[in-house]
């Protein structure tokens, strides 16, 4: 991820994706609190990054997003 696309989407320091949605949002590990036990958060690249709300909470960590996956049969 670079810098650039940093700055123009504000996607903060210490947020890292890892997933991508077939919008071109991001799943990503938030190390902004702990360097060790990333949170997991959504970035939506569509909203201001001034608004500070392009991030949405999803889990305290990767192992209870494991969990909560489900396949959807056709």
């Amino acid at each position: 991820m670079t810098q650039i696309f940093r700055q123009n989407h504000g996607l903060p320091n210490k947020v890292i994706p890892v997933a991508v949605d077939p919008g071109g949002n991001y799943f990503c590990f938030d190390f902004r609190i702990s360097e060790t036990h990333p949170s997991i958060v959504f970035f939506d690249h569509e909203i201001d990054a001034l608004d500070k709300s392009n991030l949405t909470y999803v889990r305290p960590n990767i192992t209870e997003l494991l969990k909560d996956l489900r396949y959807l049969e056709d």
